[in-house]
This record gives structure tokens, sequence and C-alpha cells, in this order.
């Protein structure tokens, strides 16, 4: 019988029962997230911010990214600020893919927590 696999074992059950409030708490926060973003994300008024201000931001920045690819030199601490601007500015203008984002921690943190009972 290998002793130290047992111990590493016990250790571990140990470990993710300590673990599973924070995992029912964050679960709750998650989901929280997730109806308020669906709530936001079919408001007329969401619509409304996301053409008038993050579409804009984003064809702007694509714009700005292809300015300074062209350019010679390339300053490349500037693309790659540029580059995390349009990454944060498509991230945030599409509620619907956050979403998205939030059910997979969703998911994955409700399979960890059955995984533990």
């Amino acid at each position: 019988m290998n002793n130290a696999k047992f111990a590493i074992d016990f250790v571990d059950e140990q470990f993710e029962e300590e673990k599973a409030p924070l995992i029912r708490q964050r679960l709750e926060e998650i989901s929280r997230i997730i109806d308020s973003m669906q709530r936001i994300a079919d408001n007329e008024d969401w619509k409304v911010l996301k053409i008038l201000i993050f579409d804009e931001l984003v064809a702007t920045l694509e714009a700005r990214q292809k300015s300074e690819a062209s350019k010679k030199p390339i300053d490349t601490d500037e693309l790659q600020r540029i580059n995390g601007q349009l990454i944060w500015a498509k991230r945030y203008s599409d509620l619907y893919k956050l979403i998205d984002v939030y059910k997979l921690e969703l998911t994955s943190l409700k399979d960890k927590l059955n995984a533990n009972n």
C-alpha cells in the first residue's frame, strides 16, 4: 500500500471540503452577475449605448491599430497598448459573449462542487 498516495488524497479531500463554501459563494455571485448582465443586455438603453459608444470605440481602435501597424518604424509599445484596448472594447461591448464566459465559469464551479460531494 502506498501511504504517500493515501496521505496526499486525504489532504486533497480536506482542502476541497474547505473550499466548498467559497465555491458556493462564488456560484451565487456569478449567478447574480449573469442575471444582471442579461437584464442590461436586453434593455433598449444598452443597445443605444452599444451602438453609439462601444461599436464606435471598436471601429476607432481598429483604425488606429491599422494606422500604427503601417508606420515605419513600428512603435511596438503603442501597438500593444492599442491591441489591449481593442481586446477590452470587444470583450465588454458584447454582453452576450461576456455572459457566456460567466456561464462557463458557473458550469465549471458547479462541476467542481459536485465532484467533491
